[in-house]
């Protein structure tokens, strides 16, 4: 008898997705303002779990908010081959917040978000209601 075995991933983290007519670099920038961060940029994600685009290359922003004890990740969602999420293939970046839930003023993040120019809309994703939701396994 064959036995299949089921990965769990840990999704341990608050999702928000950013619609901006931006490139990454400047909405990080302006991201690095209004948050009072320091994204830097870090080896890009490879989409592992889809084999239609094996190749596809997300590029991904990190920062460190060591008060607080977060860690946030700005990742591309657009790729010439197709989105990482694909079920959510209008939002052009997700930042992916980790720490304790208690530290993550939710509301005021989001609002920074909506007043940069250019940000079209930021908000909540519930990651549980993702079927492409392990692409966003970063190792």
């Amino acid at each position: 008898m064959k036995q299949s075995i089921k990965v769990q991933f840990d999704y341990d983290f608050t999702l928000v997705a950013i619609v901006a007519s931006l490139k990454q670099y400047r909405l990080t920038s302006y991201l690095n303002k209004v948050l009072e961060l320091q994204f830097l940029r870090t080896d890009d994600i490879q989409n592992q779990y889809n084999d239609d685009h094996e190749d596809a290359r997300y590029a991904r922003y990190c920062a460190d908010d060591e008060e607080n004890e977060l860690s946030f990740d700005v990742i591309s969602n657009k790729h010439e081959n197709g989105p990482l999420i694909k079920e959510k293939k209008e939002v052009d970046f997700f930042l992916l917040v980790y720490g304790p839930k208690s530290k993550i003023k939710l509301v005021d993040l989001i609002g920074k978000i909506n007043s940069i120019q250019n940000v079209q809309l930021a908000f909540e994703v519930d990651v549980s209601q993702l079927k492409s939701k392990q692409n966003l396994i970063l190792e």
